[in-house]
């Protein structure tokens, strides 16, 4: 009795599911979407702005997005 050999497609298929490697796809693409969403909104604030000292006017920023707990 001989065991077919499976197809790479197959194991790979397998590996994936067993890791959930899509699962972090999907999240992965989801934290980008936000990531880029917060971008273009600090972009844009920095334009409406246009603070002195952008740099400072980032790190401002990002504090206030980690105490929002956004």
């Amino acid at each position: 009795m001989s065991v077919e050999p499976k197809e790479p497609q197959d194991v790979a298929n397998e590996y994936l599911r067993k890791h959930h490697i899509t699962e972090l796809f999907e999240v992965s693409s989801s934290l980008n979407q936000l990531f880029n969403e917060f971008i273009q909104d600090l972009c844009t604030a920095i334009c409406f702005k246009q603070p002195e000292n952008v740099e400072q006017f980032i790190i401002e920023q990002l504090k206030l997005k980690k105490n929002q707990g956004n």
